[in-house]
């Protein structure tokens, strides 16, 4: 079961290498969680969530509440 998600986007734009975003959102619902990833990752070419447990999430040591 989910504890959060991870979201990297990405940016392309006319750059050789794109430019890469992340967002941790603390929240189980996917649904909820790819709401807020959308408004803090706009303008974003390519976005890919990967499910966080709650030993990833630990593992992160309270650097999620400063991404979001």
């Amino acid at each position: 079961m989910a504890f959060g998600w991870r979201f990297i986007g990405e940016v392309w734009g006319t750059y050789k290498r794109p430019i890469v975003l992340e967002c941790i959102v603390p929240l189980a619902s996917r649904k909820e969680a790819e709401l807020i990833a959308r408004q803090r990752l706009a303008g974003a070419d390519s976005i890919t969530a990967i499910e966080l447990t709650e030993g990833d999430f630990a593992a992160l040591d309270g650097k999620a509440a400063t991404a979001i």
